[in-house]
């Protein structure tokens, strides 16, 4: 009777240009998946300097830009530290990603923590929740850093601005380091803008 839709409009163009009579034969809505805000606790943590990645490694997460980043960032200031949690879904990326860990002289900054059963926990002592990724429906990676009050840095996919705040969002290498530099550093405001915009409460209710 209905079909729903959780991404931006991006997701919502691919679909008509897969199956173009799909709205005379359907109605679709969009609405957005939602935070269990009650499973992420907040934390009004202080400006520090670990950097977390969570979800499955993957082409489509682009961590080769992150590398990019952090080589960057290690140049400016070598107290920064990347920590991924997800497993590799490709050999030959992880080949690529741990080669150039290495070639970046970047092993005592960028970290592989393996997969995470409570991803709560293992977020409490990281301050930034930071993606590359090249495609993203909505990113709950992203939203669920931010509901435990993480500054996000988001690569710049295609929808990314239709749904986090442009002023977290990089195009280049140089910018994420900007961000990540930046003096701006408030986790509670992190924290609303996921409660405005995306509880697990209200998204129930639209569905």
């Amino acid at each position: 009777d209905v079909l729903i839709l959780i991404g931006n409009s991006f997701v919502k163009d691919t679909l008509l240009s897969r199956v173009p009579d799909i709205e005379h034969r359907t109605r679709i809505v969009t609405i957005p998946n939602g935070v269990n805000l009650e499973r992420f606790g907040f934390v009004d943590r202080q400006r520090g300097k670990n950097l977390a990645c969570a979800g499955y490694l993957n082409m489509r997460k682009n961590p080769m830009l992150l590398l990019q980043g952090m080589q960057k960032l290690h140049y400016i200031d070598p107290e920064y530290k990347l920590f991924f949690a997800g497993v590799f879904q490709d050999p030959m990326l992880e080949q690529y990603v741990r080669h150039m860990v290495q070639t970046l002289n970047l092993t005592d900054v960028v970290f592989f923590d393996g997969w995470q059963k409570d991803i709560n926990s293992w977020l409490a002592d990281k301050h930034y929740v930071v993606s590359g990724s090249i495609g993203e429906s909505q990113g709950m990676g992203l939203l669920e850093g931010m509901a435990c009050g993480l500054k996000p840095v988001i690569h710049n996919f295609p929808g990314a601005g239709q749904i986090f705040p442009s002023e977290f969002l990089f195009n280049i290498a140089e910018e994420f380091c900007t961000l990540i530099l930046s003096d701006s550093y408030e986790p509670q405001r992190y924290r609303k803008f996921v409660e405005d915009n995306y509880s697990l409460k209200n998204q129930l209710r639209s569905i």
